[in-house]
């Protein structure tokens, strides 16, 4: 009786662990990082257009380099290719994901 009831916790131990991890969604895909970078820049571009200032701030072509999960915030931290007609940048862009999809919070410095 004392072994059913151990491996009878063992197994619940088990359940639990995979049923909460179920809540857990997957890093942002190519494109949902593409999509929401250029969502991103396009709102930056409309506060520089509020003050007067009128600039193209959205990349070309935006691909993933790779992810991993934020330690101290929600998220991921994705290192980004962002590339320009004359240039191209590697930056890290922390994401979240929302109602609505995944969303730019911002630079990681």
């Amino acid at each position: 009786m004392q072994l059913f009831k151990k491996k009878l916790i063992f197994m619940l131990s088990i359940f639990i662990s995979v049923a909460s991890l179920g809540g857990c969604s997957a890093e942002p895909s190519d494109s949902n990082i593409d999509k929401s970078i250029k969502e991103y820049f396009k709102n930056k571009e409309q506060l520089l257009k509020q003050a007067g200032v009128s600039f193209n701030l959205a990349p070309k072509n935006v691909k993933k380099i790779g992810c991993v999960l934020a330690e101290s915030e929600a998220g991921y931290i994705c290192d980004i290719e962002l590339n320009y007609e004359a240039a191209k940048f590697i930056d890290k862009y922390r994401f979240v994901e929302n109602d609505d999809g995944w969303v730019v919070i911002g630079k990681v410095e």
